[in-house]
């Protein structure tokens, strides 16, 4: 039954079709009728209510038809001529062209038939397509201090039959001038056919600050009661080895959120016993809230009429949740400028809907459609909860008399129903009282009723992305009726079913805890547990508060007739009363009285306007560069971003690199220029022309700062060397190359030239030539990499024996060098006067003779001159020592 959500119906009025016959003032038929925008796409007469219009079709309004007539039917029949048939209570239709149409309904009882009078209905079309920027729905960017003018049909004619309705103000002129951020939409009625078109623009306005959020849930319910919520967070403290984050002082940020209650000394004007509905918007502010009678406004507690002057919905009391106020999200719509308020009337069994429109009374809001049908029979339990996809809500409603659950999808392509049959057929007053809740995991379910003189909890579980219950499971809660189950809530995790049994006068109360931590009924049945028995107070609802905000939360009861409602603390523990947090003689204060209800509260995704700069930075270690980046800059205006940094340099780009020139504290300045666009932007494609003709909008110099970290201190030669014997290639000696450090290095990563990790030690032993790499990081997690190149190299190396003889035996004979990688190699030995008595440059050996004479037995001094093969650099080498001849 998909009702159209997408163009506001501007008679805005319910009264019924009026024509000849008085039966037929029971028939509701949309307040205008529109064409299809597109024919070729409508689905046809009849579709059922599951499926979901085509995407082409999502900004269309089907017109809307239900039978008002009450009284019990077989079947209904709807002929909309040229074969097209439609059955059930109510059906869309869409009309593929304008002109006029006769509509009859035959209603079928039994084996009796009865076929009403036709409804004439006037099928009118629809203006041309209001548009900003050629685009139904579009964003700009403007420079800040000046305004706007929105014109939604800029370059054409939009005709002089035409009515224009503004969001957020409500203006009523064809254009609008704006100077803040936000979101703004139009819709223009032609003035026949009342048939609408929508169109939005985001504008944004340079570095123009956000604005502050609207405020913090409360709940409004019973007699004046107000339960308001305490916030407390953890601040969360920088890592001080995140090198990465903002510039620019930001709010602190927090972290662990926990609600607890909150005296509070407000009140509201409402006395209702049982169910209340309230809505927060997209800015977090509270907009409206109803007992199911009346609607209020969020900003100042005023009533909220309808543009025809009527204030009630409904006259007769609430029901224990029978009003929901949600979101109506439409085509081409800001968001959001339009609430549903669904409610029951408990003596008609009918659920209907209401329509809120905020371009009314000041941005305070109006009724502009009352009681608009959508189910019959139906029990007083209704709740709601955001869908699946988040772009949405689901309506969870019973019929009565039936174990039929209908969920409805409300998004901006319309409302589409599910029906489960499943459970408990719900035939007695009995039957319907317990609440019925949808936990917020969104995949269980649970409702309490009563039996055959018990009380229970049924349990189901969810497809909310298919809207269906399944796998009904009834938990016995083991205490007769009366008294009667009716508060139901699941704890936050999901995990945790509380109950409470409404006791009046000797009857006592009950809070019921049951675990769901294992599934199987027989577990969860035993796992039933009475937390507290109370015969001087009555409860009544049980709900997990607040409700759209994430964190730790209390659950809290509601004490009929009492200033306070008591509260769990600890509601996801299983266990006793201590536990669990729970004190009977301890409540929150409220200035006005609980009754037997809490609120169904709901919200809107949040939005915050305004386009705030933001800068950041990747990299904050000394001798390291730092990347500054700034976002938010009031794209497509052209900017120029300068950064100023102390030392007197400046660097231009919205993303530059910067090495900062000191430890600790480095204070700069971003410089922001922005400039409007040249007005012949769109005419002339010239970049240098229109470059020339864009005048600067708006400057602003923003003070940043950034604390670098220090770096690792150690030293690392620029080159070693490894000695290879030539041949085999064998290691004749590796190099050993060290970290010289003077502080804490936590960690070593020594790497080839292609990446493989060698070793994590401050010393490493190379047994190769080639480009090594380190990365040395310190305990500030501070990283330097370098690298040393290690090349082929041999020390040069000279052995001369202490002693020899040289006898002619045939061992030790000679003096021999033993030498290793040297050139230009010089012996020459001395007597004991210093005379050379022998000398070679050639000869590796002495045997110890001159003129074939062997010298005496003693001790002769000797010189070594030579060269280095690999660094000949380091010019003559010498070696000095003393050899002893023997005999």
């Amino acid at each position: 039954m998909g009702i159209g959500l997408n163009c506001r119906k501007i008679l805005l009025t319910l009264a019924l079709i009026k024509v000849a016959s008085s039966a037929f003032a029971q028939i509701y038929v949309s307040p205008k009728a529109c064409v299809a925008k597109d024919p070729g796409t409508a689905p046809p007469t009849g579709t059922p209510p599951t499926t979901p219009p085509p995407t082409e079709m999502q900004c269309d309004i089907p017109t809307y038809f239900f039978d008002m007539n009450l009284s019990p039917a077989t079947s209904w029949r709807w002929d909309f001529g040229g074969n097209q048939i439609a059955t059930g209570r109510s059906t869309n239709h869409y009309f593929t062209s304008p002109g006029t149409y006769n509509v009859t309904l035959t209603r079928t009882v039994g084996s009796i038939s009865t076929t009403m009078p036709p409804v004439v209905v006037t099928v009118g079309t629809f203006p041309d397509q209001p548009q900003f920027n050629k685009k139904n729905s579009t964003d700009t960017t403007v420079c800040d201090g000046s305004s706007i003018t929105l014109n939604p049909y800029k370059g054409a004619l939009g005709g002089g039959n035409y009515d224009f309705l503004w969001f957020p103000g409500g203006e009523t002129t064809p254009t609008i001038d704006v100077d803040k951020s936000g979101c703004y939409s139009v819709e223009v009625f032609d003035k026949v056919t009342k048939c609408s078109r929508t169109a939005k623009i985001n504008v944004k306005f340079c570095l123009q600050d956000p604005e502050s959020a609207g405020g913090s849930e409360k709940w409004y319910f019973g007699n004046g009661a107000v339960l308001d919520f305490s916030l407390t967070t953890t601040p969360v403290v920088d890592d001080p080895l995140d090198h990465e984050g903002p510039v620019v002082p930001e709010e602190p940020e927090t972290e662990d959120p926990v609600y607890s209650p909150l005296p509070s000394t407000q009140t509201h004007p409402m006395n209702v016993e049982q169910g209340v509905g309230m809505v927060y918007g997209p800015d977090g502010s509270l907009k409206f809230y109803s007992d199911g009678r009346t609607v209020y406004a969020g900003e100042d507690d005023s009533v909220i009429g309808s543009i025809t002057g009527s204030s009630t919905i409904n006259s007769s009391p609430s029901t224990s949740q029978g009003v929901a106020i949600i979101p109506k999200s439409s085509c081409n719509e800001c968001p959001h400028h339009q609430y549903y308020l669904f409610t029951v009337n408990p003596d008609t069994k009918l659920l209907s809907y209401s329509v809120l429109d905020m371009r009314y009374n000041g941005k305070k809001g109006a009724l502009t459609e009352i009681n608009v049908p959508v189910m019959y029979p139906v029990t007083d339990r209704i709740t709601a909860i955001q869908n699946s996809s988040q772009d949405g809500f689901v309506i969870a409603a019973h019929e009565e008399g039936s174990d039929l659950f209908t969920l409805i999808n409300v998004d901006s392509t319309g409302l589409r129903f599910v029906n489960s049959n499943v459970g408990t057929v719900q035939n007695t007053p009995e039957s319907r009282k317990g609440y019925f809740v949808l936990e917020d995991g969104k995949t269980k379910a649970a409702q309490g009723l009563v039996e055959g003189g018990k009380n229970y909890i049924e349990l189901y579980d969810v497809d909310l992305a298919n809207l269906t219950l399944s796998n009904p499971v009834k938990i016995d809660l083991g205490i007769p009726a009366p008294p009667e189950v009716y508060g139901v809530a699941f704890a936050p995790n999901g995990n945790i079913l509380y109950a409470t049994i409404s006791g009046s006068g000797s009857e006592p109360s009950y809070l019921i805890q049951i675990s769901l931590l294992d599934p199987t009924p027989a577990a969860i049945q035993a796992s039933v547990k009475i937390i507290h028995q109370s015969t001087s107070d009555t409860y009544g609802a049980i709900q997990t508060g607040p409700v759209t905000s994430p964190g730790a939360k209390y659950m809290y009861i509601a004490i009929k007739g009492k200033p306070t409602v008591l509260y769990i603390q600890e509601p996801d523990q299983v266990g006793d009363k201590d536990a669990i947090g729970f004190n009977p003689s301890k409540g929150a204060d409220l200035a006005g009285n609980s009754q037997l209800g809490f609120p169904t509260v709901t919200a809107a995704n949040q939005i915050q306007e305004g386009q705030a700069l933001t800068a950041t930075f990747k990299g904050d270690c000394f001798k390291s560069p730092t990347i500054l980046s700034t976002q938010g800059a009031c794209d497509p205006l052209r900017n120029k971003i300068v950064w100023e940094f102390e030392d007197g340099t400046t660097q231009e780009g919205k993303e530059v690199s910067y090495t900062f020139p000191k430890v600790g504290e480095n204070k700069f300045k971003i410089r922001i220029t922005i400039y409007n666009q040249s007005p012949l932007q769109k005419v002339i494609k010239s970049q240098i022309i229109n470059k020339a003709l864009e005048t600067e909008c708006k400057e602003k110099i923003i003070e940043a700062s950034i604390n670098i970290l220090p770096a690792p201190n150690y030293t690392l030669p620029d080159e070693a060397y490894v000695c290879v014997l030539e041949g085999a290639k064998y290691i004749a000696k590796p190099a050993i190359v060290k970290l010289e450090k003077d502080e804490i290095i936590s960690e070593y990563l020594w790497k080839t030239p292609v990446g493989t990790t060698l070793g994590r030690n401050a010393e490493l032993e190379i047994r190769a030539p080639g480009t090594f790499k380190v990365d040395v990081t310190n305990n500030f997690d501070c990283m330097v990499p370098d690298e040393i190149l290690i090349k082929e190299g041999c020390e040069p190396r000279v052995f001369v024996p202490d002693a020899f003889t040289p006898n002619d035996d045939g061992i030790n004979d000679n003096l021999e060098i033993k030498r290793a990688w040297i050139t230009d190699y010089e012996l020459k030995v001395f007597n004991r006067w210093g005379e050379v008595i022998f000398s070679t440059d050639t000869d590796y050996k002495w045997d110890g003779k001159v003129k074939g004479r062997v010298f005496a037995p003693m001790v002769y001094p000797y010189i070594i001159y030579y060269k280095s093969t690999y660094f000949p650099e380091r010019g003559v080498l010498t070696k000095k020592g003393a050899v002893t001849v023997l005999r």
